[in-house]
């Protein structure tokens, strides 16, 4: 389900237990385990590369692709952590 972000919560009752900001995305750490980010993903720095057909995902200027809203993390285990860096 969707996270628990700003007392708006999805079809799950995760919440979030810790959040981590980059240059220009963030990152969020269930409660389950699971990673959802969201912002810039010119470099990757979101957890995916984009695909032109993924709606979640908006060209904003042509080139940079910037998840709109948290999109999950996939091909990871539970996470015991979320660190973030610049990229």
């Amino acid at each position: 389900g969707r996270p628990c972000l700003r007392g708006r919560c999805g079809p799950s009752s995760d919440r979030v237990v810790e959040l981590a900001a980059g240059g220009e995305f963030a990152c969020a750490r269930m409660h389950s385990g699971s990673v959802w980010c969201w912002g810039s993903n010119v470099w990757g720095q979101a957890g995916a590369m984009p695909t032109a057909d993924d709606p979640a995902w908006l060209d904003s200027d042509g080139v940079a692709w910037t998840y709109r809203k948290p999109a999950i993390v996939s091909g990871i285990g539970p996470a015991k952590q979320v660190v973030t860096g610049l990229h």
